[in-house]
């Protein structure tokens, strides 16, 4: 998978991939196991994390504006939420700048190499942009401004994640 931009929430996550092997299943189900046992074990919960009558949404990006669209409601996500007043000032991952990411395996969850863990301590993310080439187009004040009009005019991106070519769209 090529991701190319993504923003985690509380409860939902959105991300904006290029299935470039046919493995978009495979990754949503890794990603979505990964992410509900190793914040169940944070919050010392047990049980489904994600709620069964949420479903994970794909859609098709086939075109620059579907692209631009979902990239802009992705990052103006946390604003449109009014969790933030800036997307900027989100804390937690929000991510559209090609180039590489560090990920920190946490300690709370995964076994370190002393005690048997296989995973490394440490991956890189690389982002790249979207093969349509608008990813670089992008800064925070056109993120803001067509985020919070896309949402004042209801059009209907609510609760999805846009891949171009595949997408994959938050749970939670």
């Amino acid at each position: 998978m090529a991701v190319h931009s993504a923003v985690f929430l509380s409860n939902h996550y959105h991300i904006i991939p290029t299935d470039t092997e046919g493995q978009s299943p495979v990754f949503t189900e890794e990603l979505n196991k990964l992410l509900a046992k190793s914040l169940n074990c944070h919050h010392g919960r047990w049980g489904n994390f994600f709620s069964s009558g949420d479903q994970t949404s794909q859609v098709a990006l086939v075109s620059e504006h579907d692209v631009m669209a979902k990239t802009v409601y992705l990052l103006a996500n946390p604003t449109q939420a009014m969790l933030v007043s800036h997307g900027p000032d989100w804390p937690g991952v929000r991510i559209f700048r090609k180039g590489d990411y560090r990920a920190v395996k946490p300690t709370f969850f995964f076994r370190g190499e002393e005690a048997g863990g296989k995973l490394p301590g440490k991956l890189m993310l690389t982002l790249s942009p979207p093969p349509i080439g608008v990813q670089d187009r992008l800064c925070d004040d056109v993120v803001q401004s067509h985020g919070l009009r896309a949402s004042k005019t209801g059009s209907g991106y609510h609760r999805s994640i846009s891949a171009p070519f595949c997408s994959t769209a938050g749970l939670g």
